[in-house]
Order: C-alpha cells, then structure tokens, then sequence
C-alpha cells in the first residue's frame, strides 16, 4: 500500500463509495450517540459556518441545519453528493486539497473520514488551515480497541481482518486500499499545539447492535469522537509532523 500513488488511492476510494452508496444510510438516527457528541461540541451552532470533509449524503447534515449550522461539504464520491442536500454547497475533491482560504471555518468536520485515508495527516493539516481562532474540530473515527458488535468476545481489527479475507469488507485485503483505525491520542500528537482544550468520548452507533459489556466500558465502543479548539498561534500554521 505504500507504494500506491495517492491520485491511485483516491480513485479507488470514490469507486468504492460510488459502487456502495445505496448500501449506507442517507440519515443519522436522531438519537444517535455519535450525532449527540457532535452537537455538544459547540454549545450553539447558529450561525456557523461547518465544513464537513469526507461528508458522503451528509446524513448529519439535517440535525446540524436544523441547529442553525451553515453547511459546506466535500467529498471524493460523485454518487455519494448526490444525495446531499442541494441548498448546501457540495464540493467534489481531495481533503489534501481543500479550495477555500485559511481561517473560513467555525468548525471542520472529519466524521468517519481519517480511516479511509492515505496520508491523514495531511488531511488534518489542511483542516487546521481552514479553522478560525478558536474554531472547533471534531473528529469521529473507528475505535481500534473496540469489541465486535456480533461477536462481543472478539476484537473489531480482528474480525475486519477476517472479513477482509473473505470479501466481505469494502476494501478487500488484496485491494490497493485498506482502513486504518488510529488511536486518537495519534491526532492529538500530529496536530501538536494547534489545538487545545481536548475531549475525548468513546460512543455507540444505533446502526450496530448495544452490547452490555460496550455500555459498561466505554473503551470497547465502536467509535470515539474527540473535539479540540484551533489555538490562536499566529497567523500561519506550523508545518504537521507525522505521528504514528
């Protein structure tokens, strides 16, 4: 995988997510723990501008309009944007090249998004680019440490390795492409000291089945959502480093 250009890697994505896209949900539930997170982030969204990267049908979108957000997505998947909602500006593109200028945002958002990427660091440093001072990032992304929602007594990476194998997963192991779940103490690190004032909330997903032993230990959700605040360092940002 390394060797894969990333003109390469993205064409694999948006063919995938194109051949897919009837198969995900055009809406998050209401009640969705991860949807409930993403709104806590800001404690009034009217009248922000959010730029949701990676943002498919943009199924948060309706939750977020109707709190007042102002929404801009992008996303690699033609098919996917089809289905967003059309008084929204939806944009085909590359999150490692973002066509906005630098402090445009009042919150950037990567639902879901880093674990399909090559280079997420990049992804994350052009995040930062586009937030104002004091702007919000958020970030929900697969827990690596989480049990599975079938097979509680297994590990997700586990059982995603073995279904990967078998062909079941949307990138198959052979593939130019696989997911990466990253810790979130990885984008904490890449994005240094651009960013304060963390929180961390590991959450469930009404799209998979609750597991008592996933409701009594937070660490073993699904998915996590961690939400920082851009620092007000000077105009320019300093260069990312790459974490692991």
């Amino acid at each position: 995988m390394r060797g894969v250009s990333a003109p390469t890697w993205e064409n694999y994505v948006a063919r995938q997510f194109d051949q897919r896209v009837d198969a995900f949900p055009k809406q998050i539930a209401f009640d969705d723990p991860r949807l409930v997170a993403l709104k806590q982030a800001f404690p009034d969204w009217r009248g922000k501008r959010v730029l949701d990267l990676g943002c498919g049908s943009g199924r948060y979108w309706p939750a977020l309009k109707r709190s007042g957000a102002t929404l801009v997505g992008l996303d690699l998947s033609a098919r996917s944007l089809e289905f967003a909602s059309p008084e929204n500006p939806r944009i085909i593109g590359s999150v490692a090249r973002l066509p906005f200028p630098e402090s445009s945002f009042d919150c950037l958002l990567l639902l879901e998004l880093l674990q399909h990427l090559k280079t997420p660091e990049l992804a994350l440093n052009e995040a930062l680019r586009l937030l104002k001072p004091h702007g919000k990032l958020v970030i929900i992304d697969r827990n690596p440490l989480s049990l599975d929602a079938t097979r509680p007594w297994l590990p997700s990476l586990l059982v995603k390795q073995i279904d990967q194998r078998r062909g079941l997963w949307m990138y198959p192991s052979r593939g130019p492409v696989q997911e990466s779940w990253s810790r979130p103490g990885r984008w904490q690190k890449a994005s240094g000291l651009l960013v304060s004032g963390w929180r961390l909330e590991h959450v469930e997903s009404s799209e998979e089945s609750s597991r008592k032993i996933r409701r009594l230990i937070p660490l073993a959700r699904p998915f996590y959502c961690l939400t920082g605040t851009r620092s007000a360092i000077g105009p320019k940002l300093q260069h990312l480093s790459g974490a692991s």
